[in-house]
């Protein structure tokens, strides 16, 4: 894929996930049966008190639900991280981000030695 297409196709699915957004502001979205399920899962996969990383936390639904000791999201739209931080300010040892862009020339760089954070899968893989 080109560097044309991939710009193109980060701003789409981003333009998507920010309308999503809005549709959570509003009241419309329609997946709040499917996100409290999965936080029903990835409680009994995650025990309270773990460090977790959730990459695509979208609106912090499932990060918040399965109470890490300490928790980050991280997600690529802005809308869904301030939509995030609204819902869910920022408590010790919970925080929000956005994700930077990642070029093909970044280094990648592994967990610090002795860090022992788990990761819960996302369900918004599609990025």
């Amino acid at each position: 894929m080109t560097d044309r297409a991939q710009n193109a196709y980060r701003i789409q699915r981003q333009n998507h996930w920010s309308r999503i957004s809005k549709e959570m502001v509003d009241g419309k979205y329609k997946g709040r049966y499917y996100h409290r399920r999965l936080t029903e899962i990835y409680r009994h996969l995650v025990s309270p008190g773990e460090r977790v990383i959730e990459l695509g936390c979208g609106p912090g639904r499932l990060l918040a639900g399965i109470k890490p000791s300490h928790g980050l999201g991280i997600d690529f739209c802005e809308d869904m991280v301030t939509l995030a931080t609204a819902k869910r300010p920022p408590l010790r040892g919970r925080r929000w981000q956005r994700c930077p862009r990642v070029s093909k020339n970044s280094k990648e760089q592994g967990p610090e030695p002795g860090n022992s954070n788990r990761s819960a899968p996302s369900d918004s893989t599609n990025i």
